[in-house]
């Protein structure tokens, strides 16, 4: 057998190990997410909430959740200013995105599970994503 050859084959069986050691990481990621949160993130379908605030610096966002049933806005409790996870394409500032946000505006978001270093937490989430903008002066 040519060396290279057992070069090639050493390699593949260390890529095969590490292939099944992030796999086994992953798994244990999520034994430890409690079946009752799984359930309640599956089972939470898109909310509306209101901005609490303008479009700050950064990709998170005050928010006030109305209620799934009444469709009050909530003004205390575990609903009221939460805070909003966003995506933005090509930018990592809300205050230069489109759409624009600003306080009152209704905007659609839903609750999902995130892996925050081991330790799974559920956070609310912005659903759709913002695209990155750039003012300008015109008429020049």
């Amino acid at each position: 057998m040519l060396p290279e050859t057992r070069n090639i084959r050493k390699q593949v069986k260390r890529n095969t190990q590490n292939v099944e050691d992030i796999n086994d990481k992953s798994n244990r990621v999520f034994q430890r997410i409690s079946k009752p949160a799984l359930r309640a993130a599956a089972a939470t379908p898109t909310r509306r909430a209101r901005c609490a605030e303008d479009a700050p610096l950064g990709s998170t966002i005050l928010a006030d959740l109305y209620d799934e049933v009444t469709g009050v806005l909530a003004t205390e409790g575990d609903e009221f200013g939460v805070t909003v996870h966003c995506n933005i394409a090509n930018g990592i500032d809300l205050n230069e995105t489109t759409p624009r946000l600003e306080i009152g505006l209704d905007i659609p978001v839903y609750r999902s599970i995130f892996d925050n270093a081991g330790t799974p937490e559920s956070r609310w989430y912005y659903n759709g994503t913002f695209q990155a903008s750039e003012d300008c002066t015109c008429g020049v």
